[in-house]
């Protein structure tokens, strides 16, 4: 299932961006194998409402600056850098800028030894690599942009 993007830039709480992240995430949650990686494109002030997934996630910001909101706090992942969200951790996600963002989905089982606790990463050039080549055409934009 591919969810539609949605037309025009989408506020916090409007129906029409809560619906089309919860598409996103049944269809990632439907998807199989052990990991999946995602591009998205999002516009200036976006904003991703709270939500989870049974996978971990490493969430690759290549353009721009995106902010994660967590029970736990706040992080602030600048272009070049990553964030690590152990599955299952609730978080909204606040777009700053035009963002390029690639995310690898991991499943707890797929991996030994993952950390199970929030934090963000610079990139080394192999893992700048890695979200770009696994990246496919299974990715969305959001929004105009």
């Amino acid at each position: 299932m591919k969810p539609k993007s949605p037309p025009g830039l989408l506020l916090p709480g409007s129906e029409e961006l809560q619906k089309f992240h919860e598409q996103r995430i049944a269809m990632l949650e439907g998807m199989s194998g052990p990991v999946i990686a995602l591009p998205t494109r999002y516009p200036d002030g976006y904003f991703v409402p709270r939500h989870r997934h049974s996978r971990a996630q490493l969430l690759c910001a290549s353009q721009g600056v995106v902010l994660v909101t967590t029970d736990a706090g706040r992080w602030m992942i600048p272009s070049d850098h990553a964030m690590w969200i152990p599955a299952g951790v609730e978080h909204s996600v606040e777009i700053l800028g035009e963002v390029f963002m690639r995310s690898i989905y991991i499943c707890v089982d797929a991996v030994s030894g993952v950390p199970d606790y929030l934090h963000v990463v610079g990139l080394t050039d192999l893992m700048r690599c890695v979200p770009h080549n696994g990246c496919n055409d299974a990715g969305q934009h959001a929004g105009t942009g």
